[in-house]
């Protein structure tokens, strides 16, 4: 476990949480050779709905990503050393790892279903389907049988709207309108905690926290090593600010 959990920016520019580090050991699959790859620093972020590889931690460790295309379709070679140690294979707009052995088949050409004829209106059924697949997109989901085996046809349409894909596609509006101005010191204070930065100052902080008092604008910045010192830093900024002025801290 993390002692201070890291923030992973995602699509949306919402972040979540990692609260976990650690090596995983996977087995991939090139044709009818199994490999065992051993992953590091691997993060487990429990709100992500799968396994994501980052192609650009990869090049950082001197392995190699191209893209060929051929009769087998189109497919990522992640090569270390001109050794070539894992095959990616394009599933829609996303490349899927080969990762579990099906003899020379890729793991998901031979996907099974288990839930029935989706052709037959079944609202259960298509409900079921559209979780499994991580609350997919309903164009997106109607063509899974192109690419599986056991699915008589396209899935039907959902018959009620999913409350989570609802959610992941709403659009949050933005309050633009500026508030009004503070009408005394410390009646409102802004403030910004920035980090970290790919390169530490000389004492080797990485965090930026700043204060702003809303009523004269004056800011104060404070240099941090980690965000656990946080805390620590406010309430030295509130006993200080609040001494020096009188007036007390209404609201941050």
């Amino acid at each position: 476990m993390l002692s201070v959990p890291i923030e992973v920016n995602i699509a949306n520019r919402a972040y979540i949480l990692a609260i976990a580090e650690g090596t995983i050991l996977l087995l991939v699959a090139i044709g009818d050779i199994i490999r065992t790859i051993a992953l590091t620093r691997v993060l487990h972020v429990p709100k992500l709905i799968g396994s994501l590889f980052s192609v650009i931690q990869l090049q950082d460790k001197g392995i190699i990503v191209r893209t060929i295309v051929g009769p087998g379709g189109n497919k990522l070679l992640i090569e270390l050393g001109g050794v070539i140690v894992g095959i990616a294979s394009r599933l829609g707009k996303a490349y899927a790892l080969d990762s579990t052995p099906q003899g020379t088949a890729i793991a998901h050409s031979s996907l099974v279903a288990t839930a029935g004829n989706p052709t037959a209106g079944d609202p259960t059924t298509t409900q079921l389907w559209h979780r499994r697949f991580g609350h997919l997109s309903i164009s997106s989901l109607q063509q899974v049988h192109a690419v599986t085996t056991g699915l008589t046809g396209p899935i039907t349409a959902l018959q009620e709207p999913c409350e989570a894909y609802i959610l992941t596609k709403t659009v949050r509006v933005v309050n633009k309108k500026a508030p009004e101005r503070a009408t005394a010191p410390l009646q409102r204070i802004h403030s910004d905690f920035w980090g970290p930065y790919s390169v530490p100052t000389l004492e080797g902080n990485t965090y930026m926290l700043t204060f702003t008092n809303d009523y004269t604008r004056k800011s104060w910045v404070y240099l941090t090593k980690s965000r656990g010192q946080l805390c620590t830093i406010f309430l030295e900024y509130k006993a200080r600010v609040e001494l020096e002025s009188r007036y007390k801290i209404k609201a941050i």
